[in-house]
C-alpha cells in the first residue's frame, strides 16, 4: 500500500495553503471519457486509475492483476473501454501486463 495519497488535479488547480506530506498532486487534464462521478466527487474510471499505478510501478503487477480482473466482473471496466486503449501505446503496453499478457 502506497505510504501518500496520489490525487490528480486539472492544470488550472491552484492552492493556497501547503500540500500536506500525505498528499501528491499530479497536475494532468483528464479527458472526460476516462471521468466518472462517485458520490458527487469527480474520479478517473478504474481503468485509467489502474493505468496510472501501473506507470509507478509502485503496486506488484499480481496485485494490479487481481484488481484488474475484480474491475471487469463488477463491470467497472468495459470491454469497451479496453477496446479504446490502441493508442498510445505506452497505455497498450501497460494493459496488455495488468491483463497478464492477454490480448
Amino acid at each position: 500500500m502506497p505510504s501518500r495519497v496520489q490525487m490528480t488535479v486539472p492544470s488550472g488547480f491552484r492552492r493556497s495553503a501547503p500540500i500536506p506530506r500525505a498528499l501528491v498532486l499530479h497536475t494532468v487534464d483528464v479527458p472526460a471519457n476516462e471521468v466518472e462521478i462517485v458520490d458527487g466527487v469527480p474520479v478517473t474510471k478504474a481503468l485509467r486509475a489502474l493505468l496510472g499505478v501501473a506507470a509507478t510501478e509502485a503496486v506488484p503487477i499480481e496485485d494490479l492483476r487481481a484488481a484488474f480482473a475484480e474491475a471487469k466482473r463488477t463491470g467497472k471496466i468495459t470491454r469497451t473501454e479496453i477496446a479504446e486503449i490502441a493508442s498510445p501505446s505506452a497505455r497498450r503496453d501497460l494493459l496488455r501486463k495488468i491483463r497478464g499478457g492477454k490480448r
